[in-house]
């Protein structure tokens, strides 16, 4: 028996997906996004530069700065049509919190300062490098050579920019004692003491006379004089 009968086609729905980018992002945090589709189609999500082509689409999340376009593209499905969508987003370096670090002194036996460590403000973490281990601290002189510091927020990982250290000098107060009389003809002894490692210097001039005048002979004629005590400035010390 031959039976004849007429195929009814059906139009497959149009399929829709939508990806949205949670902003802001930031260099060292995790890019988010939300995907909205109407079928049950697997979704891609590719990842490219703004200024290159689709061919450089990569599904390797990005993580350095710059300009970016996502794209999320839904399969076609039996009941659905396949479809697209983009979206453009940028990732930039966070903003550096208020007072970002403070210095404390590391000191010898002596009291002298040899190095500083900056210890950073609370939630953050900090380095010479944006991708290296990020400690609690770090040494001056670390920072230095390398030209700054990096500041890793703790609750998104997120990264400063480069943060350019501030010349940082010790307070040394040089002090200077004398014996209670000095006489004339006797030879009389001047003590002085610096926290700083640096030589220091006494010179001498007649009371009231001009800085000019300033001598390191000690005197030994009779008279009024002024005494100073001066020591040169190093990497951590003022002069």
């Amino acid at each position: 028996k031959t039976i004849t009968f007429d195929a009814v086609w059906v139009e497959k729905k149009t399929g829709n997906v939508d990806i949205k980018i949670k902003t802001p992002v930031y260099v060292g945090a995790e890019v988010k996004y939300d995907i909205e589709k109407n079928s049950d189609g697997e979704v891609t999500v590719e990842f490219r530069k703004k200024d290159g082509n689709d061919s450089s689409y990569s599904k390797t999340v990005p993580m350095e700065g710059g300009k970016y376009i996502a794209r999320a593209k839904l399969k076609e499905t039996d009941d659905y049509k396949a479809d697209e969508d983009t979206e453009e987003f940028e990732i930039s370096y966070l903003d550096k919190p208020v007072n970002p670090y403070t210095y404390k002194e590391v000191v010898n036996s002596t009291g002298t300062v040899t190095d500083l460590t900056i210890v950073p403000v609370g939630g953050y973490t900090i380095s010479t490098s944006p991708d290296s281990s990020f400690g609690a601290s770090v040494l001056y002189s670390a920072a230095k050579k390398a030209g700054g510091v990096y500041l890793r927020r703790g609750e998104d990982k997120a990264i400063t920019g480069m943060i350019t250290l501030s010349d940082y000098t010790a307070t040394d107060t040089p002090d200077i004692v004398f014996p209670d009389k000095i006489y004339y003809g006797a030879s009389f002894e001047v003590t002085g003491s610096s926290k700083s490692p640096a030589e220091l210097t006494l010179s001498y001039k007649e009371f009231g006379a001009s800085d000019d005048t300033y001598t390191t002979k000690a005197p030994t004629d009779p008279g009024k004089y002024t005494a100073r005590i001066t020591a040169p400035a190093t990497g951590f010390y003022k002069a």
